[in-house]
């Protein structure tokens, strides 16, 4: 299974917006926290998007990123719904430190996974 979380890179709907290596870093700080507790971490692939998108009865379209990460029960033995916990947990933390209105997470399954 792969989630993807979809971050818009601008604050709220009329923000600042945000530097995709700001959101990296964030990224960076997450995993190195992890692996330093003897947590699970989560890898993470990092797309470049738009997004559009209506409120308020106007259309907008802003830059994006989508984050993926794949569930590999042979690397970290977590259950589905522990690694849905981990990869949620890391999109309310984006919402958070990034000041997003919403984040939204999609979850894709596999029909196979094959490491090679």
């Amino acid at each position: 299974m792969r989630a993807q979380i979809t971050l818009g890179l601008r604050q709220g709907y009329s923000g600042p917006r945000i530097a995709p290596d700001d959101v990296i870093d964030f990224l960076m700080a997450e995993v190195t926290g992890e692996v330093s507790e003897g947590r699970c971490w989560l890898p993470w692939q990092v797309t470049d998007s738009r997004l559009v998108y209506v409120h308020e009865n106007k259309v907008f379209n802003e830059p994006s990123l989508v984050l993926s990460t794949d569930r590999n029960v042979h690397r970290n033995g977590l259950s589905e719904g522990e690694w849905k916990v981990l990869v949620e947990g890391v999109a309310m933390r984006l919402k958070g430190r990034f000041a997003q209105d919403a984040v939204f997470v999609t979850y894709i399954p596999h029909a196979s996974i094959v490491i090679v």
